[in-house]
């Protein structure tokens, strides 16, 4: 017996077949919102992270582009495969390749919350060793130009400032006395004028409020947020978003399964029944290829009734199948000409393969079913 039967006809078949191809492109869509979003909101944070990090932003988006670019081929596949299922629905391999095609998409479904929960660690570890990167970065701050170049863009481009406050260029020592000259000139002529500091730390002395420990310029910062919060958040929204997309993808993945199989069931159960244009019976589990055609057997040929596909019907499927053939290969001509039905080698084999698998296939059926 089958589970969720729908008898559909030419019609249903053809809705079902619209149904498919939205989905289809709704996933290709999605695919294609995925990649875009990602990469917009992330971009900016990418960019400055990419000489510090490289090997895990490269990791992220190749994971990221990998599983878009796998849906793009599967789903454009599928627009293929819809019109194989409405024009040649006894193509004996159309079965195993619909099967086939089912299952890559639903392990394409789920790669995608893999994809979604291996970005998400990847983002957590990620903060982790930011976190620690920026630090020595504040403490290579005047010797090493790279981690200036980068912590200076990070905090203009950003708006932050420090690591996870503006308090951490006060606790991180990134300057030393090496870097005070106080025997330069302008220390010397400061000296010379009476502004330096008399305690000798180098600090001019009409400055001493600014230079106090608890004056309020001393702790004051443009932005109050850090920087490791400011590069957290764009990834935080893009690793959501990629969630959000995969949950979707998954939801009409199960949507594209259900229309693929009732295609291919009641396309079926129509050719089974001699009349590809016919109506047919379509559904999601079980197996109604006995209860298709009721046949009457005669007592010579064993008498009984069984759900068979009548011997008359395969030989019209056969007929159907080469002429339809023919008619496609064959050159056009004017119509007061007759139309030739000669054809090459190539396809009258093609042609006789296929019929010797239409029939093959009646014939286990059939006696399976007596």
């Amino acid at each position: 017996m089958a589970c969720c039967a729908v008898e559909l006809g030419a019609a249903g078949r053809g809705a079902c077949a619209t149904a498919l191809r939205s989905a289809l492109i709704a996933q290709l869509v999605l695919s294609l919102c995925l990649v875009i979003f990602c990469y917009n909101a992330s971009i900016h944070v990418l960019t400055l992270l990419k000489d510090v990090h490289r090997v895990t932003i490269l990791f992220v988006y190749g994971l990221i582009l990998l599983h878009a670019y796998s849906m793009k081929l599967h789903y454009t596949s599928g627009l293929r495969l819809t019109s194989i299922l409405t024009q040649y629905p006894y193509w004996p391999r159309i079965d195993p390749l619909c099967r086939t095609w089912t299952v890559l998409g639903s392990l394409i479904a789920i790669n995608g919350l893999f994809v979604s929960s291996a970005c998400h660690l990847t983002l957590k570890a990620l903060m982790k060793d930011l976190s620690v990167s920026l630090r020595v970065g504040i403490a290579q701050y005047l010797t090493e130009p790279t981690w200036k170049r980068l912590l200076d863009t990070m905090q203009v481009e950003l708006r932050c400032c420090g690591v996870d406050k503006p308090s951490d260029w006060h606790e991180i020592p990134w300057i030393t006395m090496d870097f005070l000259n106080q025997d330069s000139e302008l220390v010397m002529s400061s000296r010379a004028l009476g502004l330096a500091d008399k305690r000798g730390s180098g600090r001019q002395w009409t400055w001493r409020e600014v230079w106090a420990e608890r004056a309020a310029l001393a702790a004051a910062s443009l932005h109050a947020n850090g920087c490791a919060d400011a590069v957290q958040e764009p990834l935080r929204r893009a690793v959501f978003a990629l969630k959000c997309f995969n949950v979707i993808v998954f939801i009409l993945q199960m949507i594209i399964i259900v229309l693929a199989r009732m295609l291919r069931t009641s396309a079926r159960s129509a050719v089974l029944r001699g009349d590809r244009l016919g109506p047919g019976l379509g559904y999601l589990f079980g197996n109604t290829e006995k209860q298709i055609q009721k046949v009457q057997y005669t007592a010579e040929e064993g008498g009984g009734d069984a759900f068979v596909p009548h011997p008359t019907h395969v030989y019209r499927l056969i007929k159907e199948h080469s002429i339809h053939f023919m008619t496609r290969c064959a050159p056009v001509t004017s119509s007061a000409e007759p139309r030739p039905t000669y054809l090459n080698s190539r396809f009258v084999a093609n042609i006789q393969k296929d019929n010797f698998y239409i029939a093959r296939n009646v014939r286990r059926r059939t006696r399976r079913a007596v």
